[in-house]
């Protein structure tokens, strides 16, 4: 088979990512992979298809192909001048070496290394140019490389499946290295606090540009998780705060806290770290009792506080909070192993994830509640019709019964002016 590019030589590599012209002589394969050095090529040299790594390649000689060694460059734009030389002309070279790390595993490279032709003057990429070009250094001097697509993909992953570990991933960047030709192991620690690192960078540029974040209320339920410099001091504070509040019961497993008729104290201390500015007693707040607790309560607190009883709550089941909880408990498979302050940050990165997930989600969610909540209505205002022609009951005599039944319930049940529902984790 004679080579794709040149249509001459016979073919000794082939490249499926360069399809549909996958094969190459061996001139060829050097000319083309200079620009393409993360393309993983396989060699049929010796008549069976074998990875090669970016730094090896095929040689003719004295008659016989052999694999030799060459260097290859980390791949990167070039300034459009380095000097005050009123022409661009400089000479590429082989500068120090540097491992990059993306999703398919590590790779051993080096970094370029420009000279002017007229002045001398050398230039080679430092921190804020490998970060404009996609990468991240896992240090100061920029001796490893992770790019940044690689820490999207980890977090994506996280998101989906909370128990994944770090080691876990490394470890199959680790079998990508080794199947592809390569050698080297990717350290899980300096993974992980790169990978912080970047998604804390991230979250203060977003703050900059003002993009909206996905760091809500919902975390207000996990007091000690956010560490982000924007919500660590809210949230230290509102800890606080919530230490003051004596929980009491023990339903299903969960503490719970007691239904108050007033605000107090603690309540407006919660307000003012919440929503600094905002007038919370001027808003209409009401309680929704879950429908799984609501049970363990008696008959006039399940009339009053119950989800479903709820003027526009819909079909809400009142457990929104434990689905976040569930999902954060799945990452006690590994952050237990962490540090404080690791496990802080990954946690964090949990929690907005959620939200991330939930926003994207949330017009699929609300038109299938709304489908829902219709066609339970239809079939519930039926069975009542149906109900009031068997004990021929009027509308208005209808309305009355509810009218008494709500009085009955007032008699010991105040509405509360303000309630809110604290849930606390058991330690």
């Amino acid at each position: 088979m004679t080579c794709n590019l040149c249509l001459l030589e016979e073919t000794v590599i082939r490249c499926e990512e360069c399809m549909p012209s996958e094969w190459f002589c061996a001139e060829c394969d050097i000319l083309v992979h200079a620009k393409h050095t993360l393309h993983s090529s396989q060699t049929t040299c010796n008549g069976f298809y074998k990875y090669i790594p970016p730094t090896e390649s095929v040689k003719l000689q004295d008659g016989k192909y052999i694999i030799s060694k060459q260097d290859r460059l980390l791949p990167t734009s070039f300034p459009s001048r380095i000097c005050s030389s009123e022409v661009f002309d400089v000479a590429v070279s082989v500068g120090r070496p540097i491992i990059l790390v993306c999703i398919n595993g590590l790779y051993d490279l080096n970094v370029p290394e420009l000279t002017c032709k007229h002045c001398t003057k050398k230039w080679d990429p430092e921190f804020n140019d490998l970060v404009r070009r996609g990468y991240w250094p896992a240090t100061m001097q920029a001796q490893t490389l992770f790019h940044q697509d690689l820490f999207h993909s980890f977090e994506a992953m996280k998101t989906a499946a909370p128990g994944i570990s770090r080691q876990a991933f490394t470890a199959m960047l680790d079998q990508r290295t080794k199947q592809f030709g390569r050698t080297g192991k990717v350290n899980a620690d300096a993974f992980q606090r790169s990978f912080l690192q970047y998604v804390y960078c991230t979250f203060e540029e977003n703050k900059l540009l003002g993009v909206k974040s996905h760091a809500s209320l919902t975390e207000c339920f996990w007091p000690k998780t956010l560490r982000f410099p924007l919500l660590w001091r809210m949230f230290e504070g509102l800890s606080k705060v919530l230490q003051e509040k004596q929980c009491v019961g023990n339903l299903t497993g969960q503490q719970q806290g007691r239904p108050l008729s007033e605000p107090t104290s603690w309540m407006k201390k919660v307000l003012k770290l919440l929503c600094v500015g905002m007038d919370f007693f001027s808003k209409e707040m009401r309680h929704c009792l879950s429908v799984m607790h609501a049970k363990a309560h008696n008959t006039k607190c399940e009339i009053i506080w119950n989800a479903r009883n709820q003027e526009g709550a819909g079909t809400t089941l009142g457990e929104e909070v434990e689905q976040v909880n569930s999902f954060l408990s799945r990452c006690g498979l590994t952050t237990k192993y962490m540090a404080k302050s690791a496990r802080t940050d990954m946690l964090t990165v949990h929690a907005m994830g959620w939200n991330h997930r939930k926003e994207n989600g949330l017009h699929i969610a609300m038109s299938s509640r709304f489908k829902k909540t219709a066609e339970k209505t239809e079939a519930v205002t039926e069975s009542l019709k149906k109900m009031q022609d068997q004990l021929k009951c009027s509308d208005d005599m209808l309305e009355l019964w509810v009218d008494d039944v709500k009085q009955w319930v007032s008699k010991e049940v105040h509405q509360p002016v303000l309630l809110i529902l604290v849930v606390c984790r058991s330690q």
